[in-house]
């Protein structure tokens, strides 16, 4: 390894460990959790942390949640996540930003001392002190976290709230957004869109190979291309049946037929078939990369019969996903991923 370069021999997919220390503020209250890279579902008693944890991972690695969640980061003393190539991000107390740093012109190696030393000082953090979040190894180089390629993170809000007025004037003046779940339906349409010009472009590309083999070569480049798109739609039919609803083909967005005829939009469905339908939605249009898919309580508003398919049907859309999911339903890993479940009192450090 030279100066202060990582040695990035193999790619970032997926968290491998999450330590958390004193969360809370209490000392017997510190978590190691080594992480499956596709399937981790975390269970525990209402009020015993599950969820707090999945919500310390967000401003530790997205920038985006850094601000609107800066409290969040509070709830513990310290959050270190590792990802598969032993990178580990956590987060700094210090009284001046990662850019105030980098105008003086502190070289990263010394920037990591200044940081270390602020943080071994300090015997109590403040919320406005809380400005950066360093990527390193364990021989101590730093990178900041806009230098990291991360793998793709989605976010699973389940809980339809409707938004409020400042937010929703902010976000969108389309008076069908009306909830959190439909905010996230809107994002999600303009990302199928892209989605299905990315895989028209490698369609085009694959076909112009394929002519050499013929027409049977043809129809099975075509087959391939659209293979995850055809599951997806033909998942959502079959989760759909019992209200009579179908995915309108010959659209290049979301939209539903009613009993043969009605035109149902997205915003129309119910809490459930939003919900279902945003978390498969966020699975197709991963195309297959790895990605982190994070999910507290998904089965809100879902039927016993759609938790017991969820995970199975996440996979069938995208096998490179890294599924986490913090829950207290049984339903959610019926089907056989009763050997991915961390209890609380499982990933709690004892000492």
């Amino acid at each position: 390894m030279k100066g202060d370069n990582f040695a990035m021999t193999d790619k970032m997919t997926h968290i491998s460990k999450v330590k958390i220390s004193k969360l809370w503020g209490y000392s017997d209250l510190n978590f190691e959790w080594k992480l499956n890279p596709d399937v981790n579902v975390l269970a525990g008693d209402n009020g015993s942390g599950k969820s707090t944890i999945l919500k310390l991972l967000l401003p530790v690695i997205l920038e985006r949640f850094r601000k609107k969640m800066m409290n969040i980061l509070t709830l513990a003393e310290k959050v270190e996540i590792y990802f598969n190539n032993d990178i580990c991000a956590s987060y700094f107390m210090v009284a001046g930003s990662v850019k105030e740093f980098e105008k003086k012109n502190i070289d990263y190696k010394k920037l990591m001392k200044e940081l270390l030393k602020r943080q071994e000082e300090k015997n109590s953090y403040l919320i406005e002190e809380i400005q950066a979040v360093v990527f390193s190894t364990t021989k101590n180089n730093i990178k900041i976290n806009s230098q990291i390629k991360l793998p793709t993170f989605t976010i699973i809000d389940t809980f339809d709230q409707e938004l409020k007025e400042k937010e929703s004037i902010q976000k969108l003046s389309n008076d069908k957004v009306k909830t959190e779940l439909d905010w996230q339906i809107y994002q999600l349409q303009e990302q199928y869109k892209d989605y299905q010009i990315n895989i028209g472009k490698r369609a085009n590309e694959v076909l112009k190979r394929a002519i050499t083999n013929g027409a049977a070569g043809l129809e099975k480049a075509e087959q391939e291309i659209d293979k995850k798109k055809n599951i997806f739609l033909d998942m959502i039919d079959d989760l759909f049946k019992s209200t009579q609803k179908k995915i309108d083909r010959e659209k290049n967005e979301i939209s539903f037929i009613q009993r043969e005829k009605d035109i149902i939009s997205p915003y129309q469905l119910s809490s459930g078939e939003k919900q279902i339908l945003v978390i498969l939605l966020s699975a197709l249009i991963q195309d297959n990369k790895h990605s982190v898919m994070i999910m507290d309580e998904p089965e809100i508003s879902l039927h016993t019969d759609w938790q017991e398919s969820l995970i199975d049907n996440i996979r069938k859309l995208n096998e490179n996903a890294q599924i986490i999911i913090a829950t207290h339903s049984p339903s959610i890993i019926i089907n056989g991923w009763q050997d991915k479940v961390f209890e609380m009192s499982d990933i709690q450090v004892k000492k």
